[in-house]
């Protein structure tokens, strides 16, 4: 006798899945905690999970926000590129990945520097030595140089005397202002 077996084969259909924000292009400054609202729906099942991704490195799962919804919270903590995309699971295994969303993180506030001494409008004779006293302050970072210019030719760097002041001074053999 022989017995023939037909397999029985279940088919099921992936988790649909997508980013609704952020959207490719979106930029964001270092530091800010980005929301990444993600949509997902199994239409012959249930949705078990979402996570997110930057490139390969899981960001974490998202939160059921409502039916259908899901969120993550982002510490945008690096400068430079996030490559978003959302793996959803259902609940028979099968997965569904969005498409890439890509976002840039930026540095944040510039740097403010102001020239404190001599005053502006100061006049000297000619073989004087200028010493230029500089306060130089980054709000979300830290200043790692202050150079100094006469118009587009760098003159040098000013050096650090404590905290934000920097001192820079002009050598009469070598000055041409």
């Amino acid at each position: 006798m022989i017995l023939a077996m037909r397999p029985n084969l279940l088919r099921s259909s992936l988790p649909d899945v997508a980013i609704t924000a952020p959207l490719a292009g979106d930029s964001f400054t270092r530091g800010d905690i980005v929301t990444i609202d993600i949509t997902s729906s199994d239409a012959d099942g249930s949705v078990a999970q979402v996570e997110v991704f930057n490139g390969t490195a899981s960001l974490g799962l998202a939160n059921v926000v409502s039916t259908g919804n899901y969120r993550l919270n982002y510490a945008a903590n690096a400068v430079g590129t996030v490559n978003l995309s959302a793996r959803s699971t259902d609940n028979l295994g099968n997965v569904g990945i969005s498409n890439i969303e890509t976002i840039s993180v930026v540095s944040g506030d510039l740097p403010t520097v102001t020239i404190d001494s001599p005053a502006d409008g100061a006049s000297y004779t000619q073989g004087d030595s200028i010493s230029l006293e500089i306060t130089a302050n980054d709000d979300d970072g830290f200043v790692t140089s202050v150079e100094i210019f006469n118009g587009d030719v760098s003159l040098g760097t000013a050096t650090g005397v404590g905290g934000d002041q920097y001192r820079y001074t002009i050598d009469p053999a070598t000055a041409e202002i």
